[in-house]
């Protein structure tokens, strides 16, 4: 996706943990991502959270639990134990580039940063997509790239 790479190298510049959630199998993220693996996913802070994880118990997207869970493992990760470290999801930017993930997104209470890819707005009308994404900087935003994503305006 136009800007990700971006994206990704001023998030980690600016010492910003990131996880990837996916609902994506995990056969199907190491099939999407094993090309790009070293030049961008090997900057993450850990590791990815798919669709068929155990732990969700098979409440994927459009349930919030997929986004609980990653942050979870996030604040595990950087040794964050007490309520007063941690990470909390409305600390967090979600990024999305479909409906069920913005509705998960959402859900679980984060900003959501909406980046529908031509399938999802073949689905939905700009409106539909706006009254899912709710008032901007309320709840979430729609971008029509990451390329239009100022990364200063929500750190």
């Amino acid at each position: 996706m136009p800007g990700v790479k971006n994206l990704i190298i001023g998030l980690v510049k600016d010492n910003i943990p990131i996880w990837i959630c996916t609902s994506s199998t995990v056969v199907k993220y190491h099939q999407k991502t094993t090309h790009l693996q070293k030049e961008l996913f090997d900057l993450f802070d850990g590791n990815v959270v798919t669709g068929d994880d155990e732990r969700l118990n098979g409440r994927g997207k459009p349930e919030p639990d997929i986004w609980w869970l990653g942050l979870s493992l996030l604040n595990e990760k950087l040794g964050f134990k007490d309520e007063k470290s941690k990470i909390k999801i409305d600390e967090c930017l979600i990024f999305e580039d479909s409906v069920h993930g913005f509705k998960s997104g959402k859900a679980a209470g984060g900003f959501v940063i909406c980046v529908p890819d031509s399938r999802q707005l073949e689905l939905l009308t700009t409106e539909d997509i706006h009254a899912l994404v709710g008032k901007e900087n309320e709840n979430g935003v729609l971008l029509d790239s990451l390329q239009d994503f100022n990364r200063r305006a929500y750190l």
